[in-house]
């Protein structure tokens, strides 16, 4: 007895798996809103199905489908069912209505106004009643005879009149703070508005003009494109008559404090760090500056490569024209300055600037293409649309690959766009992409990120970006071991700002590294001193300088310190033999508006850490 009810409790432990197979996954949900649409006879309906459903359509003579689009072609109804593609015993009804009847509304506005008003309809679920407006008085709803009515309940005719009542003496408030008495470029600005008194309604909408130049977001924060006035208006919801408008006056210039403490610098570099020579590695250092902006006027010299040398083609022998969209940097991969690394007559090899300790040399005219970047002139930099719309802003998105579709992914957000595999036909690693990632970034008419086109480099076993000969300006930063390696960074990075950024209406993110163009460890002094995102913030200073503070515009910074440790450019010229803290300010003048001067403080530490 006792193995015959071992066998039968077996049997029903089988029969109970078996039949919880057969159910649906109950956590598996069809994620779709619509359970009804109506149609009229010859229109079409794009249904909008979620990718992870398939559509059965009954035989049927009332709608024809194809690719989730339906057309009616006759009066009548029919019930579609969505089918989850992961379990198919999760499914959804969605009826579809075809009518050939137009119902009209007739509307009596009684003096009122109002847009867009709904005057034809085939249902009546269809159909949002606009809220009118009229000087004076508040809306009071709309009626049908003495019926007044929420929303419409049926298909038939309309003739509705909109009552009205004599509007209280209320008002719309708008609420803001700052913390001074003027509005820069760069505020955004957090507004709220109370509907007087308390008791009412207090929702509004907002609108700012002109709307081109300026935005309110979701979160109710003002911001602004441009400088000049703009006009802020919070409109009562219950009652559109019911408003308050409130002008702004916006600088031409960011708010100069907030700019100022962005450039200072938390911790100063001071580290030993090996220079890379072709033919030897050599021990030295950096001193950084307590200040991410170079106190120096620069001066290029211009001497360009001759025409007749096949490093300065113009344009390649295929007919692919110069294209600028980004800079690259380097550094020169032998011992010389900056004058020696210029000559570059008759090399295989050109670029577009020299900078060292001795000197900024330009060797190209900046809308011709030079050969330095490793991805060759046949192939141009060409973007693809993604189709994810972009999350912030219109900031480039993190790029990854998919590792296990091969796909490239945004922010997380796969695409259908294969990324190219290894020369072995495997997919990408993500540890295989450039430091500085896979370019891209956000159109303003789609709110997508598009993506460049990307290629694998044999030589160095990476993905990388198209757009380096083609598409950048190349510059070689001499690494010359027995200069100041830092001043040639903050010289690098003033000449990019003032010479290319701004003239070429490019931004600090176009700035990159060979190393995105063709996977080479390059600039590789810097990078190995783990010192590009440093770099980057000079670039970003001395960016913002010139653009909103720039002497064209009427603006002085001047750097003044009594500490000798510091030079007059900004930068650490030697180091105390203990921690040491040093001051410095700096006066920040438009000579009209705005005079102030800041003072700030920081340690240096002892100059024991260069040996370590």
């Amino acid at each position: 007895m006792k193995k015959i009810a071992l066998f039968l409790l077996f049997f029903a432990f089988l029969f109970v798996t078996a039949c919880s197979s057969e159910k649906a996954d109950e956590t598996l949900k069809i994620q779709y809103s619509y359970t009804e649409f109506t149609i009229g006879v010859g229109e079409e309906k794009d249904l909008e199905l979620p990718i992870d459903v398939n559509l059965s359509v009954p035989l049927n003579d009332v709608i024809e489908e194809k690719d989730g689009i339906i057309k009616g072609l006759k009066e009548g109804e029919v019930v579609l069912t969505l089918i989850l593609i992961a379990d198919s015993n999760v499914t959804k009804e969605v009826k579809i209505v075809v009518t050939e009847t137009v119902y009209t509304i007739t509307y009596d506005l009684d003096g009122g106004v109002c847009e867009d008003l709904v005057t034809e309809f085939r249902s009546y679920k269809d159909v949002v009643l606009k809220t009118p407006s009229k000087e004076g008085y508040a809306f009071d709803g709309w009626y049908e005879g003495k019926t007044r009515l929420e929303g419409l309940q049926e298909n038939k005719d309309y003739t509705l009149t909109a009552k009205w009542k004599e509007a209280k003496p209320e008002e719309v408030e708008i609420v803001y703070e700052l913390d001074y008495d003027r509005i820069y470029l760069d505020d955004a600005i957090k507004l709220s508005a109370n509907v007087l008194p308390f008791g009412n309604d207090q929702s509004v909408t907002w609108k700012v003009t002109p709307r081109t130049r300026a935005h309110i977001d979701e979160e109710n924060v003002l911001t602004f494109d441009e400088s000049g006035t703009y006009e802020v208006t919070a409109i009562s919801v219950a009652d559109t008559s019911i408003k308050c408008k409130v002008t702004f006056e916006v600088l031409d210039y960011k708010n100069p404090y907030r700019f100022m403490d962005s450039l200072q610098v938390k911790e100063v570099s001071a580290k030993p760090v090996t220079s890379f020579q072709s033919n030897h590695n050599t021990e030295t250092y950096v001193l950084g500056s307590v200040i991410y902006y170079l106190f120096e006027d620069i001066t290029v010299n211009q001497s360009f490569i001759d025409n007749s040398y096949g490093n300065r083609p113009g344009k390649t022998s295929n007919g692919n024209e110069f294209k600028l969209r980004y800079v690259t940097v380097h550094d020169v991969g032998f011992t010389g300055s900056a004058a020696v690394t210029h000559n570059n007559n008759g090399k295989s090899a050109s670029w577009h600037f020299s900078i060292g300790n001795d000197g900024i040399y330009q060797g190209l005219p900046l809308d011709e293409i030079g050969y330095h970047a490793g991805d060759g002139t046949r192939t141009p930099v060409v973007f693809t649309d993604t189709l994810v719309k972009a999350t912030d802003g219109d900031n480039p998105a993190k790029v990854t690959i998919n590792q296990v579709t091969g796909t490239f992914e945004m922010n997380g957000v796969q695409t259908s766009i294969k990324a190219p595999l290894s020369e072995w036909g495997t997919i990408v690693k993500n540890s295989q992409l450039p430091y500085t990632g896979i370019n891209n970034y956000v159109d303003p008419e789609t709110g997508t990120y598009w993506i460049s086109n990307t290629h694998w480099d044999s030589t160095y076993d990476t993905l990388a970006n198209y757009g380096g000969n083609l598409g950048s300006i190349g510059i070689e930063t001499s690494v010359l071991e027995t200069s100041n390696l830092y001043y040639t960074w903050e010289l690098t990075a003033k000449t990019i700002a003032q010479k290319i950024l701004r003239p070429k209406g490019l931004l600090p993110r176009d700035v990159k590294q060979h190393n995105t163009f063709s996977g080479k460890d390059c600039p590789m002094t810097m990078r190995h001193a783990g010192m590009w995102e440093e770099f980057m913030k000079h670039v970003e200073g001395e960016y913002t300088m010139t653009k909103y503070f720039s002497s064209s515009n009427g603006w002085t910074m001047s750097f003044a310190t009594d500490s000798e440790y510091l030079k007059k450019n900004g930068m650490i010229d030697h180091l105390p033999d203990t921690e040491t803290e040093v001051s410095y300010s700096v006066t920040l003048s438009n000579g009209k508006d705005f005079t102030h001067t800041f003072t700030y403080t920081i340690k240096l530490p002892a100059k024991s850490v260069l040996t370590k």
